[in-house]
């Protein structure tokens, strides 16, 4: 008789066990044009202020969720590239350039239940001033006032064509252009290409220090300006290559460069194929010493795998890919390394998302969980519409919303 209590004793455990592992993975709830959306194809996720969602699509417009009903906005057109920017108002700003479906081009403000259109100019930047004055450029280089907007002439910045925008914290405005970089302090503009013609080629990223420093990524090397004198670094001075695509600088002030040629605009990774390893192998990664450039690979303590793009998450950690199946964190001291033998099951990751409860989120080939210590695989066998994971988001409530290309996924989780 013992015999059998203690057999029913251990199938009740079990029970009891499997029906906790259950509850504490959550409960996953999946929208698509069956729910309203217009499309299922995902590719970003943006949070404003009020705490709605809202869902950004290549072919079919974005689309909101203010926790209870979906509203579609831009019902067709295909953009290239897309910006969406809240202000210190809390206004709701869509900037899209499209190539293909000019129609769609244009700067648009939310008002009320609709976007309106400020002006119809391809925007890819927008940013705002502490007068409240909105900044947007792409085709041209706008501002508005909340009343009119100012368009800036070719003679005022050198070239028509917007590749970066910035604003400083004395209120200065950069803009880099094809032929170099100006800057507006409130009154004048200034080229400073006509100060140093080195500076006279296309300004891909604009960046500031902590210690005020403005950094120009070009594809010609790194400019530095200290608010005097100019320094320019190039491949002779530690950079691995001249063209920079993208300078960033993390929490800790320390600045790195990517370098390599521009990947056509409105590319997305979605899967590891042989076109990922090709566009990965295109981009290398320099950091900065304090004196010189030197390439990230020949730093002490830096895997020599690791890819070029890196994200950062809220407690100022580095997440990198790499080539052989592995990711890697940097906490500023200590390397971490992450693969099938101790968890990570995916062969890269696009996005990284820690959320309030301290879980880290990656999103790639299928979703990944991991609470510090253990690791979880979520994908199409276990219910996800799809393995191709574009955007990671966390609700007010603490949901956590996933962008894929059959759909938006939402997870509830154990909130103990």
């Amino acid at each position: 008789m013992s015999n059998k209590i203690n057999k029913l004793v251990l199938i009740l455990s079990i029970v009891c066990l499997f029906i906790s592992n259950i509850y504490a993975q959550g409960t996953w709830e999946v929208f698509t044009k069956d729910n309203g959306l217009k499309t299922n194809s995902i590719h970003q996720i943006f949070k404003d202020s009020s705490g709605n969602l809202w869902f950004i699509t290549a072919q079919k417009g974005i689309t909101k969720y203010d926790g209870k009903n979906w509203t579609n906005y831009f019902s067709k057109g295909t953009w290239d590239q897309t910006t969406f920017f809240e202000d210190s108002k809390g206004t709701v700003w869509y900037g899209a350039r499209s190539t293909d479906y000019v129609q769609a081009n244009g700067i648009w403000k939310l008002t009320g239940d609709n976007f309106e259109r400020i002006i119809r100019i391809g925007v890819n930047f927008i940013d705002e001033d502490s007068d409240g004055r909105i900044w947007f450029g792409g085709k041209k280089l706008c501002s508005y006032d909340g009343v009119s907007v100012t368009e800036y002439s070719k003679k005022e910045l050198g070239d028509n064509q917007i590749t970066a925008l910035y604003i400083d914290s004395s209120d200065d405005i950069w803009v880099g252009t094809r032929s170099g970089v100006v800057k507006y302090d409130g009154k004048n503009w200034i080229q400073f290409s006509d100060q140093l013609k080195s500076l006279k080629c296309s300004v891909n990223s604009i960046i500031a220090d902590t210690n005020g420093n403005i950094w120009l990524g070009t594809e010609d090397g790194i400019f530095k300006f200290d608010g005097v004198n100019w320094t320019h670094f190039t491949a002779k001075d530690g950079l691995v290559a001249n063209g920079t695509l993208m300078l960033r600088i993390d929490t800790r002030n320390k600045i790195y460069a990517i370098a390599g040629k521009p990947v056509k605009q409105g590319i997305r990774i979605i899967s590891f194929s042989d076109d990922f390893k090709a566009i990965f192998a295109k981009f290398r990664l320099s950091t900065f010493d304090g004196k010189k450039w030197n390439p990230f690979s020949d730093v002490a303590g830096v895997p020599d795998n690791i890819g070029a793009f890196y994200i950062e998450d809220k407690s100022g950690n580095l997440w990198f890919n790499s080539k052989d199946k592995t990711i890697y964190k940097f906490d500023g001291k200590i390397w971490s390394s992450y693969n099938e033998t101790n968890g990570f099951k995916s062969n890269w990751f696009s996005d990284v998302f820690e959320d309030s409860m301290g879980n880290y989120w990656f999103g790639g080939s299928g979703i990944e969980k991991f609470d510090g210590e253990n690791w979880s695989q979520f994908n199409k066998d276990t219910g996800l519409p799809s393995n191709n994971i574009t955007s990671i988001m966390e609700d007010n409530d603490g949901n956590i919303w996933f962008g894929t290309l059959k759909g938006i996924v939402k997870y509830k989780q154990d909130m103990q």
